[in-house]
């Protein structure tokens, strides 16, 4: 098998070479899979900042544009950029040896370990976190069933190939992975310009999905991140952004993803991407704290007057605090999104508040200190929200630490991933709980100080029952 791996990656070198690319002498593709990095790329000498480790031409990327398959048959999916990818690289795929890119699928996986091809059991180690709700499996399958089948039975020149419906969902599926992990938006060779001179961004969901052979061999890292792809004329050009040692790997960088996002996208996990984890908290959850604890009459108001500005999202991200910073309601605040800032603040405010907010047509200033935007008020509700996203969970994180250190899931790198997210995802809840009840208490025995000579005057007529906690909604003033 190692002969066989090795000579893929020879003859995928040597075709690069036939068809117009250069390659430096001052890197290698190796064999990276005892690290369990598939292939990769490395310098082979000391390599200056900005110098160019390879160019592709353009003709030479996996597009449909680039391919012999009529523009008719895109149009029937409304050159939708993944879409359109996809049946191209099925039909490149089916050709087998007579696609100008065979040499290129040979060095291309088969398999993935990303959720989407995870069995029931697998996907359970992922307990409640809300990558579970981003795979979008059903949805894909009917995507394909209803838009991809027809046309490869029906349009491709190589339909013949494909034996049924189910050969073609499955490789379907598989392109589609390669895809999310592999391919480049590719930007137009020439950038349109406006009336004033300046170059107009595209849409990356417009711009046409690319697979750029060699620019996928390198991994990815956050923190070691080297090199980078730039879009010329008529090639892309992979560049260092930095010096580069002899010996060393050279690594693109995905961006601050999350590592539920690194699993979902490329099928691995690093502790690299640890300080990107996050874990979402649905915003039905929030509403439904805010009015287990308060009595808030106009809720609903709020939440439409909300969307309508386009400030609610399905969920919202708490991610690491900053270990730097003292008072918690310092080191809290930028756990938060802006988007959970501005919510929060909006249902902060009091109904006279609100009210003169909508009269003005705004949203919630966010320059206040974070003592005001993370009052007591907040702290209790937004703790109880996470409270509530852990309970979902069906083991605590010290139970998970311990399955860790035990190493139950050894035998299984996708039971040992989930069982990663998840518990990078319970560490951010159980740091955020602990840093609201710090915000809870201080904000507590403020109170308490501020009403010690006014409780030493009533002391004496308290009834009974009054200073017990109650467990009746407060009204928000």
């Amino acid at each position: 098998m190692a002969d066989e791996f090795d000579a893929n990656s020879k003859r995928f070198l040597v075709w690069l070479s036939e068809n117009g690319s250069w390659v430096s002498a001052s890197i290698d593709l190796v064999d990276l899979r005892q690290r369990s990095a598939g292939r990769g790329v490395v310098a082979t000498k000391d390599i200056a900042e900005d110098e160019a480790l390879f160019s592709i031409p353009r003709e030479l990327v996996l597009l449909p544009t680039n391919s012999n398959l009529s523009p008719i048959i895109f149009e029937a999916v409304e050159n939708d950029p993944w879409l359109s990818l996809i049946i191209t690289m099925l039909h490149e795929y089916a050709l087998g040896p007579d696609s100008r890119w065979s040499h290129y699928f040979g060095v291309l996986p088969s398999s993935f370990d990303t959720p989407m091809f995870w069995t029931d059991g697998e996907l359970a180690e992922l307990q409640a976190s809300p990558l579970t709700k981003k795979l979008g499996k059903a949805q894909a399958d009917e995507t394909f069933r209803v838009k991809l089948v027809p046309i490869v039975k029906e349009q491709l020149p190589t339909s013949s190939f494909f034996k049924d419906d189910a050969e073609i969902l499955a490789l379907s599926h598989r392109m589609a992975s390669t895809i999310m992990a592999y391919a480049f938006d590719i930007e137009p060779p020439v950038q349109e310009v406006d009336d004033e001179g300046f170059v107009s961004d595209e849409d990356e969901e417009a711009l046409p999905k690319g697979m750029v052979p060699m620019a996928d061999m390198l991994n990815a890292d956050a923190h070691r991140n080297n090199a980078r792809l730039f879009y010329e004329d008529d090639k892309l050009v992979m560049k260092s952004i930095q010096p580069i040692k002899a010996g060393d790997e050279i690594f693109n960088d995905y961006g601050e993803l999350p590592r539920s996002d690194l699993l979902r996208r490329y099928g691995y996990v690093t502790s690299n991407y640890k300080q990107y984890d996050v874990i979402e908290i649905p915003s039905h959850t929030i509403f439904t704290s805010w009015c287990e604890l308060f009595e808030v009459a106009d809720l609903e108001e709020r939440v439409a007057y909300l969307e309508e500005h386009d400030a609610i999202d399905d969920a919202f991200d708490l991610s690491h605090p900053d270990p730097a910073l003292t008072q918690p309601s310092e080191r809290f605040l930028p756990m938060m999104s802006t988007e959970l800032r501005m919510l929060i603040s909006a249902l902060a405010l009091s109904t006279e508040e609100f009210a003169s907010l909508k009269v003005q047509n705004k949203l919630p200033k966010q320059n206040a200190p974070p003592s005001k935007i993370i009052s007591k008020t907040m702290a209790e509700m937004l703790k109880s929200s996470v409270n509530a996203v852990s309970a979902k969970y069906s083991t605590s994180l010290s139970e998970d630490r311990k399955l860790q250190e035990e190493g139950v899931f050894k035998d299984s790198i996708r039971k040992s991933m989930a069982l990663e997210v998840r518990v990078g995802e319970k560490e951010i809840l159980e740091v955020a709980a602990a840093t609201l009840q710090e915000i809870i208490d201080d904000n507590t025995n403020q109170e308490d100080n501020g009403m010690k000579d006014q409780g030493q005057k009533q002391g004496e007529e308290t009834t009974e029952g009054e200073g017990k906690p109650s467990n009746k909604r407060r009204k928000l003033k």
